[in-house]
C-alpha cells in the first residue's frame, strides 16, 4: 500500500495538545498586587484629604491644599502602577 499516513490516527488537523493553558500562578499575584496598590493609593488620598480639611482645605492654598495635592498625586502614581488608571 502507498501513499498512507504514518502518523497516529486522531493527531492532526488541531491546536497541539496543550496550546490553551490555564493562566499561570505568577498573573495571580500581580492582580493581587494591582489590587493592593490600587487600596493603598486611595486610603492615601482619603488620608491626606481628611487631614487637609481639618487645616484648612484640601483643595484650598495652604498647607491643607498642600496636603490634598500631595495625596492626589500619589493615589494617581499608584493608580498608574496598578495598571487601574
Amino acid at each position: 500500500m502507498t501513499g498512507g499516513s504514518t502518523g497516529q490516527p486522531g493527531t492532526g488537523g488541531g491546536p497541539p495538545q496543550g496550546a490553551e493553558q490555564p493562566p499561570s500562578q505568577s498573573q495571580q499575584p500581580s492582580n493581587a498586587v494591582s489590587q493592593a496598590l490600587s487600596g493603598v493609593g486611595n486610603t492615601v488620598q482619603s488620608s491626606t484629604e481628611r487631614v487637609g480639611n481639618c487645616l484648612g482645605g484640601s483643595s484650598s492654598p495652604g498647607l491643607g491644599g498642600l496636603l490634598g495635592g500631595v495625596g492626589r498625586s500619589l493615589n494617581s502614581d499608584l493608580q498608574s502602577l496598578a495598571g487601574t488608571h
